[in-house]
């Protein structure tokens, strides 16, 4: 640490403070870890600027399905349309040639 009186760094013995409280050192890490885990949690859960992009996406890929299911339809129904229609125009053919 420094000291802001005379800019020199101060050694400061942290087992000390720890044995004294009666709490093992490697147990004031850990509670330390686990104390910003949870505020790192608590952020993360509160934090909702990344949500109006994932229901974009969603909308997106929604829409993107029903237009690629709304062509494929319509694909199949054209298609059955001008079979009808070759069909009849061979048999028109013939027949007139017959």
């Amino acid at each position: 640490m420094l000291d802001a009186r005379r800019h020199t760094p101060r050694v400061v013995d942290c087992r000390k403070s720890v044995a004294d409280a009666g709490i093992p050192l490697i147990a004031r890490y850990w509670e330390t870890d686990m104390r910003n885990l949870v505020i790192g949690m608590r952020r993360l859960m509160s934090d909702d600027s990344g949500q109006d992009l994932l229901e974009y996406a969603l909308l997106v890929a929604l829409i993107a399905l029903v237009a690629v299911v709304a062509v494929t339809d319509s694909g199949k129904a054209v298609n059955s349309i001008f079979s009808k229609v070759a069909t009849e125009l061979q048999n028109a053919a013939q027949a007139a040639g017959a």
